[in-house]
C-alpha cells in the first residue's frame, strides 16, 4: 500500500507544484528572480505554506481513513468525509492551487498565474462531470448528502455535521 500511495503523491501533486512550476518558471520566466515587493514575497510564502499544510493535513487524513489512494486510477472505496473533507470536497485540490498561487505570487510569474487558473478551471470540469457522478454511484446517497452539504472550493462548516461522516 505505501508505493501506491507514494506514487500516486509522485505522479499528481509533486508533479504539478514541483515539476510542471519550475518547467513553466525556466521556459516563462528565466532566471526565476524572487520578487523584491516585500508583500508579495511575503504572500507568496504565506500562501505556499498554507497550500502545504492543509495539502498534507488533507493527505494525512486521507491515509487514515480512505481504503485507497487519492489518485483517480485507485480511487478508495470508501467516502471520506473527516479532517479537511468536513469543509470542502476537493481539500488536496485545493491546497494544491494555493501552493500554485503563491509561487506565481512569489516569482510575479503570469505563466504560473495562468497554470494555476487552468489547473484550476481543468479541475472543476473534471469533478463535475467525471469524479462526482462517479462517487454519486459508488456511495449513492451518503455522497449525495455530503455533496449537499459541503462545497467543492470555498471552506465553509457544513449544514448538517451530524449526517456526515
Amino acid at each position: 500500500m505505501f508505493i501506491r500511495h507514494l506514487k500516486s503523491v509522485l505522479i499528481l501533486p509533486v508533479n504539478v507544484v514541483l515539476v510542471i512550476a519550475a518547467g513553466l518558471l525556466y521556459l516563462f520566466d528565466y532566471p526565476m528572480l524572487l520578487s523584491e515587493d516585500i508583500i508579495l514575497l511575503l504572500g507568496g510564502f504565506v500562501f505556499i505554506l498554507l497550500g502545504a499544510i492543509w495539502a498534507i493535513l488533507t493527505y494525512r487524513t486521507y491515509l487514515q481513513t480512505a481504503e485507497g489512494t487519492a489518485a483517480p486510477w485507485d480511487p478508495s472505496t470508501k467516502l471520506v468525509v473527516k479532517g479537511p473533507y468536513k469543509f470542502v470536497r476537493n481539500p488536496m485540490i485545493l491546497g494544491v492551487c494555493l501552493v500554485l498561487f503563491g509561487q506565481s505570487t512569489l516569482f510575479q510569474s503570469s505563466a504560473l498565474l495562468l497554470y494555476c487558473v487552468l489547473f484550476f478551471v481543468g479541475n472543476t470540469f473534471y469533478f463535475k462531470y467525471s469524479e462526482e457522478p462517479g462517487l454519486r454511484k459508488r456511495f449513492g446517497s451518503d455522497y449525495e448528502v455530503y455533496q449537499k452539504n459541503v462545497p467543492r472550493w470555498l471552506p465553509r462548516i457544513p449544514k448538517n455535521l451530524t449526517r456526515i461522516g
